[in-house]
């Protein structure tokens, strides 16, 4: 692995990074006994699982078995090679990858996965390129009539490249033909489909108007497609599935253009779609992001949270707006953000109120936003008969579990106070309830590591034995003299040991998250992780390595008293004297007689 990058730079940006620091600029972290713990940016969960430990400098999440050290978590995270993880490591902490050191065959080793995007990247710049002429050519002309329609104006449809694909099933295809691309790379990054016979392929967008999903330097990463034929059988919108330039978690529309005014103005805005976005950039909110069909993830939450820390959630006023508004609010406040939302008349969407009520009235309503627990209380009582006990318990079972996630004292005693006028109900016993659901959260978290060991409870003298000698690297020859990975019964604890048998590095160079890193097997480096962050001391290390040694030899010795007993019984029955008094000898040997 370390082969692109020399390794003298590789252990020093070891040495010298943080992995608390390095995670905890992409996911919130809070501490926990020795570790730090937070939502995992690797899987969707609604309570924490991802423990960071800055002793060991590995994570590990106990839910989806993701595990590594600081380098694999950004190549992970980011999508990013490991010279390329190394290196924006060594930039956060001041230390230059000389491009000399790669050599002639490290550069084009790590240049192949970077050159694959930035050809991926080119492919996508042409295309929207190609969608943005159509748009003028003459069979765009219905998409021009769609969008003078939605008051999309010329300027906007240049500053988000807005395009047009026409009703042929090839006519993408046809125009990269010309640019001798291959239709492969067309189809990995989802451009065209192939046809189920294998013999072709069609293009994916057709007859939509076209948006470019960019990235926040400036790349497209996919596209976005709203379906102008009228046809109901076709889905009004489509996007670009996931490929190795575009993962949907990590994308915002707009954040390019946005960026730079969320960070002026302090907050920042989320809508659900293109035209509620480019319909309030033209009125002059240019601090504004769309989901476009994708829910807010825990990413999105990390991007946002680098810009600014209020958000105001501006969704469709419909139940699935609001929904998806309580969806994303859960997300937002697990990273400390303060989350506001807008309250829309029936029927109403952010692009139909901008253009039917203008900028004054909008900004009016931003400006009155509710904080969420708020909009959400309100939305309830609006729907439950207070007079019925069983409809207030529900409306209110619904709001304890946002308020358990409240982290600030004052604040939460605040909604409190305010919900429990609402609901017509005591203080004391809405305090009461949310204590509840926090010990009950506690205790789920805290259980997350104890199943997960309690499942391995059989294999203590194994898990030890590897445990202490990855934490102990000097043991390892020790440990190697007197055990052979033969003698292990569990499968991925052998393949690691036989990894740490066969390092040919001296023990003083080695440390936990260094052989952590360089184990090849994601299966064993997961479990290794697992073992890793495990919370467990010993008094006295070298008296459990030597009784795990002790152990595992007792084990195997049994394990070959068994086998050989079994042979000189199918000896007897198959009367092979000879065989028989051999095995006989080797028994009595191995048990000492």
């Amino acid at each position: 692995m370390t082969g692109f990058v020399s390794n003298s730079i590789v252990e020093q940006i070891r040495s010298t990074s943080d992995i608390v620091e390095v995670i905890e600029e992409h996911v919130p972290l809070k501490k926990s006994g020795k570790n730090f713990v937070g939502l995992c940016p690797f899987h969707s969960e609604k309570t924490p699982s991802f423990s960071v430990s800055s002793e060991k400098q590995i994570y590990h999440c106990f839910g989806c078995g993701e595990g590594g050290n600081v380098f694999s978590f950004l190549m992970k995270f980011s999508n990013v090679s490991f010279p390329e993880a190394v290196t924006k490591i060594g930039k956060r902490y001041g230390i230059t990858v000389p491009t000399e050191v790669h050599g002639s065959r490290g550069k084009s080793l790590y240049s192949s996965q970077a050159d694959k995007k930035e050809k991926y990247f080119s492919v996508n710049r042409l295309a929207a390129q190609y969608f943005q002429q159509n748009l003028f050519k003459g069979c765009g002309k219905p998409a021009q009539d769609y969008l003078h329609k939605r008051n999309i104006s010329s300027d906007s449809v240049k500053k988000f490249q807005v395009g047009y694909s026409s009703k042929s099933w090839d006519f993408l295809l046809t125009h990269f033909r010309k640019k001798n691309v291959a239709f492969k790379d067309l189809e990995k990054i989802g451009l065209v489909i192939s046809k189920g016979s294998g013999t072709g392929y069609y293009d994916r967008f057709r007859d939509r108007i076209i948006f470019p999903i960019i990235g926040l330097d400036s790349k497209i990463r996919g596209f976005g497609g709203r379906d102008i034929s009228h046809n109901e059988k076709t889905p009004k919108y489509i996007n670009s599935p996931e490929s190795v330039i575009y993962n949907k978690s990590e994308i915002l529309f707009g954040f390019n253009i946005a960026k730079e005014s969320i960070r002026k103005k302090g907050f920042v805005v989320i809508v659900e779609g293109y035209f509620d976005l480019i319909s309030l950039y033209q009125h002059g909110f240019e601090n504004v992001l769309a989901t476009c069909g994708t829910a807010l993830t825990t990413r999105h939450a990390g991007l946002i949270k680098r810009y600014t820390n209020n958000v105001v959630l501006l969704f469709d006023s419909d139940e699935a707006g609001y929904k998806a508004a309580a969806r994303g609010f859960e997300i937002l406040l697990e990273y400390g953000l303060n989350v506001k939302a807008v309250d829309l008349p029936k029927n109403m969407d952010p692009d139909t109120f901008i253009n039917r009520f203008g900028l004054a009235q909008l900004s009016e309503k931003i400006d009155k936003s509710e904080l969420f627990i708020e909009y959400l209380a309100n939305k309830i009582v609006g729907k439950v008969d207070l007079n019925s006990l069983e409809e207030k318990l529900r409306g209110l079972s619904t709001i304890i579990p946002y308020l358990a996630k409240i982290k600030n004292s004052i604040e939460l005693s605040e909604y409190i106070r305010k919900i429990s006028e609402l609901f017509q109900v005591s203080q004391q016993s809405l305090q009461d309830q949310v204590k509840k659901k926090l010990e009950t959260k506690k205790t789920t978290i805290d259980s997350n590591v104890e199943v997960k060991t309690k499942k391995k409870v059989s294999d203590w003298s194994e898990r030890n034995l590897v445990r202490l000698t990855i934490l102990h690297p000097e043991n390892i020859e020790k440990v190697k003299r007197k055990i052979d990975s033969d003698h292990f019964s569990d499968g991925i604890l052998k393949e690691a040991i036989e990894f740490i048998f066969d390092m040919n590095i001296p023990t003083e160079e080695l440390s936990p998250q260094k052989i952590v890193e360089l184990i090849p097997i994601e299966e064993v480096r997961k479990n290794i992780t697992e073992l890793l962050m495990e919370t467990i001391e010993f008094d006295n290390p070298d008296k459990v390595l030597e009784d795990c040694i002790q152990s595992i030899l007792k084990k195997a010795k049994q394990k070959d008293v068994e086998n050989l007993i079994k042979q000189r019984i199918e000896a007897v029955n198959s009367k092979k004297v000879v065989e028989f008094q051999k095995l006989d000898k080797d028994l009595k040997d191995l048990q000492g007689v």
